[in-house]
């Protein structure tokens, strides 16, 4: 800590480079679990709107395995 400190006037500098960095990461992390969660919301609707709409004796499609 005394090496951070004794940086003759640059200490400022440092703390607000380190705190931004600090609120940009964290800002990067809450941006990405929202927008995850909205996207995973979103393909949720649509599951449950394409299973809604399909008929109950439809077969799914065969994989290329040829199940």
């Amino acid at each position: 800590m005394g090496g951070i400190l004794g940086m003759e006037g640059y200490t400022g500098y440092l703390v607000v480079a380190w705190g931004v960095t600090a609120l940009v990461v964290i800002g990067n992390v809450v941006a990405a679990r929202r927008q995850f969660r909205r996207t995973q919301a979103r393909l949720r609707q649509q599951l449950e709107r394409w299973s809604s709409r399909r008929p109950a004796g439809a077969r799914q499609v065969q994989g290329a395995a040829g199940d």
